[in-house]
């Protein structure tokens, strides 16, 4: 024990202890850089200039200092924590309630999502039935721009006829992702999404498991107390999507209940985004983003068995709607089976790691060349880093 330490009354160890426990949980408090010894030292000395302490016993002071503030701002975290945690976890209780029908809306409950979810998705312009009049609209406008120049070329002379090309209405995004909320890890959220409508709760979520998606906060979203801690929303999706390709909305459920239920021991936690690519061919590959490492042995080949999985659930369904309008090839991809509809590949993304079971590519087929060939696309699965539609 230091000379100096010893000859210190119980009064003076306490005083120097506050001092410099005040001047380092305040600094810590802002947010600024870890004060130095030296600049400790100085208050010290500014604080209690009548204090005779050597330079190596105050040194050892400031170290228990420095572990009581760290002592008591690890508690402070902790304690924050588990508030957020039983706060977030209450409206998740209220919400599951609104969905059963057990507890009636008020005031202060979470908003329920529209009776179709996707029409909670401001950004989305999502009519079908206003398609043919938008596209008549459109194109006519835009060959009238075109013939306006002084000199049109060829094709866009009035005497020339111009061809519009249709497209679907609705099932016409081949590549789609998708958020994924876990009750179960609702601390890693900043928000909870609202409750669904009643008739769509059992399809639209498998034991706390659904798909969600971000968007930009608006005005009735100010007051929600279960979407104010962030600039973002959630918002739910349902059990299909109208947008995807058919192929990716009969996938949707499948894989929902694949890694939410029957190979949720592995493939549950820490899943925070799926992204789906099909084609017109009937491929498709999948891609599951975790917010941790753990794409280990044990997660590639449960993920092979949830491939095989995915494809014997896939061959039971029975329709099969085409999703190109072009007829030349509409009439190669109606003539598709059901069997050869297929997951080709099932890829892991977790932390600058990848784990591929099967393909991470599809293969999509072009139009027709002149001379009879058709060109042949290789796509790569989840090459976007954003969840997007």
């Amino acid at each position: 024990m230091d000379s100096h330490e010893g000859s210190m009354a119980e009064a003076e160890r306490k005083a120097l202890l506050k001092v410099l426990f005040d001047k380092i949980q305040s600094n810590a408090r802002a947010g600024t850089k870890p004060i130095s010894n030296r600049a400790l030292k100085r208050h010290v000395r500014d604080h209690l200039p009548n204090l005779l302490v050597s330079s190596s016993c105050l040194r050892s002071y400031i170290v228990k200092a420095r572990a009581s503030v760290e002592a008591v701002m690890s508690e402070e975290k902790a304690r924050k924590r588990q508030r957020l945690l039983a706060e977030k976890q209450d409206m998740i209780a209220k919400r599951n309630k609104i969905e059963q029908g057990d507890l009636e809306m008020g005031s202060a409950a979470p908003r329920v999502e529209p009776t179709a979810p996707i029409d909670g998705i401001s950004f989305l312009d999502f009519a079908p039935e206003k398609y043919n009049d938008s596209l008549i609209e459109r194109s006519n406008k835009l060959v009238a721009q075109f013939r306006s120049f002084d000199n049109p070329f060829t094709a866009m002379r009035p005497s020339c006829k111009v061809e519009v090309l249709r497209s679907q209405p609705h099932h016409y995004r081949m590549r789609v992702g998708l958020g994924i909320f876990d009750d179960r890890e609702c601390q890693y959220y900043r928000s909870i999404p609202p409750p669904l409508p009643s008739a769509l709760v059992s399809d639209a979520t498998v034991k706390g498991l659904r798909y969600v998606y971000w968007q930009p906060k608006t005005e009735a979203d100010a007051a929600e107390p279960s979407q104010t801690t962030t600039k973002q929303v959630m918002v739910n999706v349902g059990p299909t999507f109208p947008v995807a390709s058919n192929l990716v909305c009969d996938l949707m459920p499948l894989v929902l209940s694949a890694v939410g239920d029957r190979f949720a021991h592995v493939m549950r936690q820490g899943l925070r985004c799926v992204r789906f690519l099909s084609t017109t061919n009937g491929e498709c590959v999948i891609a599951l983003v975790y917010r941790q490492r753990m794409l280990g042995d044990t997660w590639t080949a449960t993920a092979r068995q949830c491939l095989d999985h995915l494809n014997t659930e896939l061959r039971k369904k029975t329709h099969f709607v085409t999703d190109m309008i072009d007829t030349q090839v509409s009439a190669e991809v109606q003539s598709l089976t059901v069997a050869q509809r297929s997951v080709v590949g099932v890829l892991g993304h977790s932390k600058g790691i990848k784990a591929v079971v099967g393909r991470d590519f599809v293969f999509e087929k072009g139009l027709r060349r002149p001379d009879g060939t058709r060109l042949v696309y290789r796509q790569v699965g989840a090459v976007c880093h954003h969840v997007t539609v």
